[in-house]
């Protein structure tokens, strides 16, 4: 009796890791992780970046995005303006003036320089997919 109430445990805890393993992203969350993973710096051995916070710190930045995406639907911005709202995102001069800081070792700096053309295409990317999902009413 006792070996088999044992399987039982142990088939309700793998299904349940299993189920939260599967909980849905939202689509900051899914732009964030797309983003960081896409602008990943390579190798460098002197240096440990813990791609699970960047995705974390980042969130909050793409929800911005999101929601006003949601605002502008609401509000009753026609397709055609939210498009040509996504190609503003996407524009250089937008995203060099977007604000950037760096945290190391616990403290906050500013980063005064310009990504590099690949992480202005890959934001430009992230930002505008947010966008459209807030306006087009996914989570």
């Amino acid at each position: 009796m006792e070996k088999s109430s044992l399987v039982f445990v142990f088939a309700l805890l793998t299904t349940s890791l299993m189920n939260v393993a599967c909980t849905p992203q939202t689509s900051a969350e899914r732009n964030a992780r797309q983003y960081v993973y896409a602008t990943g710096d390579g190798f460098d051995p002197n240096l440990r970046v813990i791609k699970a916070d960047s995705i974390r710190m980042a969130v909050p930045f793409f929800r911005t995005f999101h929601d006003m995406g949601t605002k502008d639907r609401a509000s009753g911005v026609s397709a055609e303006g939210a498009q040509q709202r996504v190609n503003e995102f996407r524009s250089d001069a937008f995203l060099k003036s977007i604000q950037r800081e760096t945290i190391f070792a616990g403290k906050r700096y500013a980063d005064n320089n310009i990504p590099s053309a690949n992480k202005r295409k890959a934001m430009g990317d992230a930002i505008s997919a947010t966008y459209m999902d807030g306006y087009e009413g996914r989570k």
